[in-house]
This record gives structure tokens, sequence and C-alpha cells, in this order.
């Protein structure tokens, strides 16, 4: 919305060609100055494509609470990357909107001062903030107007899916996961070597949903995957950071622990898989 307001969202998917995609189409990294991605191996990007531009410029998503969800520490020092808490990009209201804008705004002309300059006014004025204002009014409307479509429709510019829900990958082509022996296969094998990768699916239908619900350092993460993987259906987690909403097979939570919260539809959940790690391990592995 600052630098790119009516452009439609880029995306670089998580592939060994980091291919980017944009209005499902692949596109030139140089020809876009926002991609969204969810790798977060920013050594690595930075080595790869930093040839090909004067510098390059990180804003990472992140729960510092949550190991599987944040970079290290050490990188938000860095002067190109700006670490930002998921929760302060909340908001319930068009005044909260405006105010998300405007701090996050100031937080990039502190942060990237060293690149342009002590005077952030210059290079990010309020005209921007405004664009960026009117671009998420327009999200929200694209959610409201997408609720009624099937999910593998999407709104290009701003990457949302049917049902209202912001894409995860807004340009995968989900494949029906085969299944054998009532166990789904995770790759098909091609004749000429490599795989394809199924993806799970939302729930078609009524589902009775599950808490898998750990403390945090148990696995929940890979608990997660391994529930996709055997059932070929969404997962989600309690802070809906997939957008998914209802439409899981389970919730990752850690709930009461603060990294965790109840969702709102808690009253509907009425069924739990607790997973449970030995303290020795678990431990350490939160506070690693």
């Amino acid at each position: 919305g600052l630098f790119e307001p009516e452009q439609d969202i880029a995306f670089m998917e998580n592939k060994p060609d980091l291919p980017v995609l944009q209005n499902g189409r692949q596109v030139a990294l140089e020809d876009t100055i926002i991609t969204k991605t969810h790798n977060i191996d920013l050594i690595a990007l930075y080595n790869r494509f930093r040839p090909a531009f004067e510098e390059i410029f990180f804003v990472v998503t992140m729960r510092s609470n949550d190991e599987n969800a944040s970079v290290h520490p050490q990188l938000c020092k860095y002067k190109n990357v700006l670490c930002v808490e998921y929760s302060e990009l909340r908001y319930d209201d068009l005044e909260g909107l405006k105010k998300v804008v405007a701090d996050l705004s100031q937080r990039f002309r502190n942060r990237f001062a060293y690149f342009f300059g002590d005077d952030g006014s210059q290079w990010l004025t309020d005209g921007m903030e405004a664009s960026a204002v009117r671009r998420l009014e327009q999200m929200e409307q694209a959610k409201r107007d997408m609720e009624t479509e099937p999910f593998e429709a999407v709104h290009f510019k701003f990457g949302v899916n049917g049902g209202g829900r912001v894409a995860v990958e807004t340009t995968v082509n989900l494949q029906e996961g085969e299944s054998e022996g009532g166990r789904r296969r995770l790759s098909v094998a091609l004749p000429n070597g490599g795989c394809d990768i199924t993806w799970p699916q939302p729930p078609q239908g009524a589902i009775q949903t599950a808490y898998a619900a750990s403390y945090p350092g148990c696995g929940a993460r890979m608990t997660w995957n391994l529930i996709e993987a055997l059932t070929g259906l969404w997962t989600g987690d309690d802070w809906d950071n997939n957008h998914r909403g209802k439409r899981v097979v389970s919730v990752k939570t850690h709930y009461p622990h603060d990294a965790g919260k109840l969702v709102s539809w808690d009253n509907e959940i009425k069924r739990a898989l607790v997973i449970i790690r030995n303290p020795m391990g678990a431990i350490p592995s939160f506070f690693n």
C-alpha cells in the first residue's frame, strides 16, 4: 500500500528456483518493488538476490514467543531488516487501521534512515500513508466480496481466496490427495523422475475440529504438518495465521501458555489431541 498501492500482489514461491508470481503469471523479481514470501532464510535470500540490486530490504512479520514463527533475533539487528510483531498489525476499525499504518510508516522511517536519510517525510510521505489505508480498506472489501466464491477463486490484487481468506500461496494448484489402502499418498512418482506433491484440501461438509494442544517446544508444528499429511485436510492455529478460520481439521494451540489462546469459536470444539514431551527437552527447545 505504501509503495505499490495499485499493483497485484507478487508472491515468491518456496521452490528451488524461487519463482515470483503476479496475477497468475511468472514475473521477474526486478519488476516488483514489494514481493511477499514465506521463506525466512534471510541470509540465503540476500546472498542470492543482492548482486542484482543496490540493496534489499526485509520486513518480517513474526511472533517472538513462538519459535516456529520467528527469525533469529540477531537478524532483526541488521540495518536493512525491520521485524514487526504480528500483534502490532491487528486492528478492529478504521481508526485502528489508520494507527497501524501510521505507526508502521514511522518505524520504516526510523529503521531505514541509514539508507534514505533522517528526514523520512521526504521518501515516505503522508500521501503514501493515505494510499496504504485505502488499499487495506479495499482488501477488506475484497475479502467480503469473495466470501461466497469457491475457494479456488482468487482476487489477484490482494491474494484473497474464495471464502474471504487471504491466500497462503495464491498460485498453488491444489491436487486431490490420492488414497491407497486407506492412507493418503503424499507424492506421486513421475515416469521420468521427480514427483508431484499433493496439497491438503479444505474439509468438505461438516467436520468435528480438534485442538492439537501442547506446551511450546513439544513439536506442535511437526504435529500440525503430520496431521495435514495423514488426513489431506487443512489445519490451523489459534492465531489463525493462515486465515483458514473454521475450515480446518485441527487447531494448534499452546493455551493456557501466553503463546496461545482460545479461538473465538472455542465452544464448538469438543475434543483435543494433547502433545506431551519430556520437560527436559521441551523447555530448552522453547527457550533456544
